[in-house]
């Protein structure tokens, strides 16, 4: 049976940018005028970046219609009809159908990007589209849901996308649609406007036009009506693709795909993965049948900026190569790496290196022999170590390397760069708290604290103890605006903890948790209050105590919560791991600085890199 993602499967994989009148997410207002937007696009080279996609090798393209700002780059009558700007925020030239048709000429599809909603920076367009943000609060806030369908926008929405499909034809191969995140508010119905139908309007053009629905960073199937995932991801190196298809809860099945970005971010440079890395990141997935996708950053003349056009170059040789070389199937041996303990810097100033394991497993049914590469993404030559496996056998090396906070080690059989993990080296600052003597009231656990020497980041003081059986902790932070926002705590000031019991060396295969509190500060309305993040859900905290007040120029907070709430803690190990990140408001309304006081790399899901607390034994205070 034919699917409409062969082509897709076989293309392997592409590229992607975000061409806009601001930039790639963008939740502010950008000043811009039609006059200038038309000025831009008509100075966009169809033909200079389809022989730059070509001369990659890309699979495939996709590009962006809009996003947030309300300037697009095709015109629709539908939407101006609905909108009514005048003079209309889109194009007078269809770039998608110029680009469409250079692309074709070379052999390569497009495929459409477009939000599943109005562009949240036009309010105009969001109130005549009868469009509102899925949590309450409005854009881009996060929180309680408000529970509406949107029917009238929905159908408006399905419109416009109608005449762009029918216009575009069977020039325009497949549809990614963002922000579908209100799925059973929306979509999940049985009759229209559903997923179906908005699948259906996508369709209208080009019966045979792949549809995808991003639910997030995630990669999972979103709905029966499409046809591949969206599968955004941040970390690609992270992703272990299996096989070509992903089944859904409802035994819907289909493509697996991932989209993530070649430079430090989406739509931008400069790059953050070496040649090498792409091309592992692409391999682990084309290998088993999954399609890959990269955003890459795109010039305003059209054309991607060299760095960019270089890396898509290069990887798409290294990938041809490997195709001639029959290379591009799923491989026998499995490697995978575990960072048994992160560089640990000591406070007399010593360190102790990283420590990782490398294992080698033949998931194969015949014997396998080989070679294994070790190097530092910066391209230095670690070590090589053979291996000899029977089907079902594994061989596990340990290697101690020089510390390097966020440097990368990547594995690879010698004889196919393609097959192989990378792991990121982390380096963990070691540094000693007080045990104070035994006291009941946090008034008196202030006063203890505050005869420690402080632990300081700009505009931020912290003291930190151990009483009993719990850690104690002061923080005097400078805030001009003092706005805590409980139901998305990260984006207010607060003062958030992450601490977990992980031991320093780790034993087999479990993987250490790290807890997130998030300590919000007194207000004129609302006493200071400890949450927990679960998953995607808040709790508070009943077991911890927490003082608050405001004082000239900011707060102040006194925090008592027991060490057993820290994953894997044991008070015989005599430490625990912590981070701390404050978030205060600077400079203008609104404007908020996130700080971390010992530089950790995503502490709120990497226990190896938090730093290591060692708990003074003696009674102080």
């Amino acid at each position: 049976m034919n699917d409409r993602t062969d082509w897709f499967h076989a293309a392997r994989w592409g590229a992607a940018s975000h061409y806009l009148s601001d930039f790639a997410s963008n939740t502010t207002p950008v000043p811009f005028s039609p006059d200038e937007w038309n000025r831009r696009i008509d100075a966009f080279d169809v033909e200079g970046l389809a022989d730059q996609l070509a001369a990659a090798r890309v699979g495939f393209y996709m590009l962006t219609i809009g996003q947030n700002s309300g300037y697009y780059l095709s015109p629709n009558s539908a939407y101006d009809r609905f909108v009514g700007h005048q003079p209309s925020h889109c194009s007078r030239r269809d770039v998608i159908a110029d680009l469409a048709a250079a692309l074709d000429r070379r052999g390569i599809p497009l495929l459409a990007y477009l939000p599943s909603g109005a562009p949240t920076q036009d309010k105009t367009a969001c109130a005549q589209l009868q469009w509102e943000w899925g949590f309450e609060g409005g854009h881009p806030h996060e929180g309680k849901r408000t529970g509406k369908r949107l029917r009238e926008f929905q159908l408006m929405w399905e419109e416009v996308i109608r005449e762009w499909s029918l216009r575009w034809g069977s020039l325009v191969r497949g549809w990614w649609f963002d922000g579908c995140y209100f799925a059973d508010e929306m979509y999940r119905h049985s009759d229209a406007p559903n997923f179906h139908s908005f699948a259906a309007a996508a369709r209208a053009g080009n019966p045979d036009s792949i549809v995808s629905f991003n639910a997030g960073i995630m990669l999972v199937p979103h709905s029966e009506a499409e046809d591949f995932t969206a599968g955004e991801t941040n970390e690609p190196e992270s992703l272990d693709c299996r096989d070509r298809w992903e089944v859904g809860t409802d035994g819907h099945r289909e493509q697996y795909h991932m989209w993530s970005y070649l430079g430090k971010s989406w739509g931008s440079l400069p790059l953050r993965f070496t040649d090498a890395q792409a091309y592992l990141f692409t391999r682990r997935v084309v290998d088993h049948g999954g399609v890959t996708m990269w955003d890459v950053a795109i010039q305003q003349d059209g054309r991607l900026p060299s760095a960019a056009a270089s890396q898509l170059s290069t990887l798409g040789t290294m990938l041809r190569d490997a195709d001639r070389k029959g290379l591009i199937r799923p491989e026998s041996e499995r490697i995978t790496l575990t960072q048994i303990r992160p560089a640990v810097r000591h406070e007399d100033g010593t360190m102790t290196p990283v420590a990782v394991q490398v294992r080698v497993e033949n998931i194969g049914v015949e014997p396998v022999c080989g070679e294994c590469r070790v190097a530092l993404t910066t391209g230095e030559a670690v070590a090589t170590f053979p291996y000899e496996l029977e089907p079902g056998a594994n061989k596990d090396q340990r290697l101690e390397l020089a510390p390097g906070n966020g440097a990368f080690l990547l594995v690879t059989k010698a004889a196919d760069p393609g097959v192989g993990q990378q792991i990121r080296l982390d380096e963990a600052t070691e540094w000693t708290i007080p045990r104070l003597s035994d006291m009941q009231s946090l008034t008196d656990i202030t006063t203890a604290l505050q005869a420690l020497p402080a632990r300081q980041m700009p505009g931020v003081e912290l003291r930190f103890g151990v009483c009993g059986e719990s850690l104690v902790l002061s923080a005097r932070v400078d805030d001009q605006d003092i706005r805590p926002i409980p139901l998305q705590p990260w984006g207010g000031s607060c003062v958030e903890l992450l601490g977990s019991g992980a031991p320093v060396e780790l034993t087999g295969d479990v993987v250490p948790c790290v807890n997130q509190f998030f300590l919000l500060p007194t207000t004129a309305r609302n006493a200071a209050q400890v949450l927990l993040k679960i998953g995607e859900k808040l709790a508070t905290v009943p077991e911890a105590e927490l003082s608050g007040a405001q004082v000239p120029g900011g707060y102040i907070l006194t925090l008592r919560i027991p060490l057993r709430l820290f994953p894997g803690w044991q008070p015989t190990s005599g430490h625990c791991r912590l981070e701390v990140v404050v978030t205060r408001t600077v400079g203008s309304p609104g404007a908020v600085k996130r700080r971390s006081l010992f530089n950790c790399i995503a502490p709120w899901s990497h226990a190896p890199g938090l730093s290591v607390a060692r708990i003074d034994g003696e009674q102080n205070g």
